[in-house]
């Protein structure tokens, strides 16, 4: 006994609107494309912007960090970390210089409500073997502020820095890595009026 199936109007409507329903679902469940976090090369080392707003160098030659920090100032006796920021947006670019050209990630933390706004710029030379950091302070608040210190390598221990050699040699790099990260700019605070900026860079990375 054949029994046979037929297809009228509301049978269609009816049809759609199941695979309409499983259009939704699946487009509900599906996960959005993973991004890879920022990032640029240099002729030694690789500078990567993390989703907190820090930056970790690795060694082309290796997969392992040799360092992961984040930036800071101290603002109105105040600890303003990049980490804290609710927003980091990332531009990268070309750029060059008397030294060479390469590759530069330019972070602007921002969404702190009356809180200036922290810029760092990340540079990496293709044919030099280091690059350097640069930490703006921008005052986008309604008032003057006063800035006590830039720091452009704030790094948390136990892994301060990481050059993959024996314990006692990485540990004697640390302890210098450590006094550099909290060096200012200057040993007298400094007014900074408003949509003025102060700049800072590090030594070579």
């Amino acid at each position: 006994m054949k029994r046979s199936i037929k297809w009228g109007r509301h049978s269609s409507y009816a049809l759609a609107s199941i695979v309409a329903v499983v259009a939704v679902v699946c487009q509900a469940n599906a996960f959005p494309p993973t991004q890879a976090p920022p990032s640029i090369h240099g002729k030694s080392l690789t500078a990567t912007i993390n989703p907190d707003g820090s930056y970790t160098l690795t060694q082309v030659s290796s997969t392992s960090a040799v360092l992961r920090a984040s930036v800071e100032a101290s603002v109105n006796d105040e600890i303003l970390s990049s980490s804290a920021y609710p927003q980091h947006k990332t531009i990268e670019s070309d750029f060059h210089d008397q030294f060479g050209a390469g590759r530069e990630l330019i972070v602007t933390h921002t969404g702190l409500p009356g809180k200036p706004t922290l810029i760092c710029t990340l540079r990496l030379y293709a044919d030099q073997p280091w690059g350097d950091i640069t930490v703006e302070v921008h005052n986008t608040t309604d008032k003057p502020i006063i800035i006590q210190a830039i720091r452009t390598i704030q790094a948390a221990a136990p892994s301060l820095i990481d050059l993959g050699g024996p314990a006692s040699a990485d540990a004697s790099s640390r302890t210098a890595t450590a006094k550099t990260a909290h060096s200012s700019p200057s040993t007298t605070s400094a007014m900074l009026p408003r949509n003025a900026s102060r700049r800072w860079i590090s030594a070579h990375l």
